[in-house]
């Protein structure tokens, strides 16, 4: 298992942000905090805004079509969030490979300034007509692996947990 070291607020928080929210009441479970499913939501959504950011519409435009598969998760939870708390959320490109790309969305705690959660993804790229993976398309790579660039210049560890990412 990968060694799991947790960000600093400053460290994430001078990642873009790609989603901002603040906790609503309905978003609130049986233990006074915010459920598990919002927490992939926003993993989620911040994922697929990252992948949109680098073109990834073009992908569901193409002939034959095109689109990412989600194949993998994993959420680590640091602290909880509560009602009326704002959050935002940072995404890493972590790694990528001929046909998948692992991302994780970070989201913070913008109230306490610390790190809530950990969201990663492995997302598989899919011919749709045929339904299984395919290579991305090159433009699409060339973005992702300048992702993945821009990600090991940060100067701290992309915390995974070491139990999934990219298949070679």
């Amino acid at each position: 298992m990968a060694d799991f070291s947790t960000p600093t607020f400053a460290q994430v928080d001078a990642l873009p942000t790609v989603l901002e929210a603040t906790v609503p009441q309905d978003w609130i479970d049986e233990n006074g905090h915010m459920n598990i499913s919002h927490f992939f939501d926003i993993g989620g959504e911040a994922a697929w805004k990252f992948c949109q950011g680098l073109g990834l519409q073009r992908l569901y435009e193409a002939e034959p079509p095109t689109g990412l598969f989600t194949t993998e998760h994993h959420l680590t939870y640091l602290s909880e969030l509560r009602l009326g708390e704002r959050l935002s959320a940072h995404v890493r490109c972590v790694d990528v490979g001929p046909k998948s790309v692992h991302l994780i969305t970070l989201i913070l705690d913008r109230e306490r300034e610390r790190v809530a959660t950990v969201f990663e993804v492995v997302l598989v790229h899919v011919d749709m007509t045929a339904r299984k993976a395919a290579a991305f398309p090159e433009e699409f790579r060339e973005a992702l692996e300048a992702a993945v660039a821009a990600d090991g210049d940060l100067g701290w560890p992309a915390p995974v947990c070491g139990a999934m990412g990219v298949r070679r």
